[in-house]
């Protein structure tokens, strides 16, 4: 993988990405360790609109990612939350490990909402769920952490991805978004395929013989 300064990716090399969660959980960070290589521990919370823009290259091929930062958690903000999952490529549920709650949320909240603004009901985006703030499993001052096997297991019978992360130490990071921009490629790969065979087939069927 490697990072590229061209913005003049077309179309099909642009993909949207959401990242959602609870407030506090490292969305944020997240973002800012990956595309800028910064971290900080003192941050203002997301209460707008915030994206930034990621260019690599896979397999040979430069591709863009819009990845947004999803501010609801403020009641105020509701009204645009359809607008965010419009012609969303892929899905980042974030929860941090030492807080059950923004785990369980996932299951309550995010991963349901969604499912109901998803303009395809049939579709879902690649998912990945990160678990993140890793290095503090191991500390006196955070016992009950989320499990991680439960965690992956709920994050199999979704089908999504699942890393457990550190934006701080840079942990497991630049890894699982690329294996999840990988599975966004491949499955964009696949739907220009399918839809190509289909506009095939429905010449074929439209051809009238004398």
């Amino acid at each position: 993988m490697s990072t590229k300064n061209n913005n003049n990716n077309n179309n099909n090399n642009k993909f949207k990405v959401l990242l959602v969660g609870n407030f506090k959980v490292g969305k944020t960070s997240i973002l800012l360790k990956y595309v800028d290589g910064e971290f900080t521990e003192n941050y203002i919370a997301t209460i707008g609109i915030d994206f930034k823009v990621k260019n690599i290259e896979i397999d040979n091929e430069s591709l863009k990612f819009i990845l947004w930062d999803h501010p609801r958690g403020c009641d105020r903000l509701r009204t645009i939350t359809s607008a965010y999952y419009r012609n969303l490529n892929g899905i980042i549920f974030v929860y941090d490990i030492t807080d059950k709650k923004s785990f369980s949320s996932i299951q309550s909240i995010w991963y349901p909402e969604c499912k109901k603004y998803s303009p395809d009901k049939a579709y879902i985006p690649s998912i990945l769920i990160l678990g993140t703030k890793s290095d503090l499993r191991n500390q006196s001052n955070y016992k009950e952490c989320v499990d991680t096997d439960q965690a992956r297991e709920y994050a199999a019978s979704i089908k999504a991805l699942f890393f457990e992360v550190s934006s701080k130490e840079n942990l497991n990071l630049d890894s699982s978004l690329l294996e999840l921009f990988t599975q966004i490629k491949n499955n964009d790969s696949r739907t220009l395929d399918q839809n190509k065979n289909d506009q095939i087939k429905k010449q074929k069927s439209s051809c009238i013989i004398n």
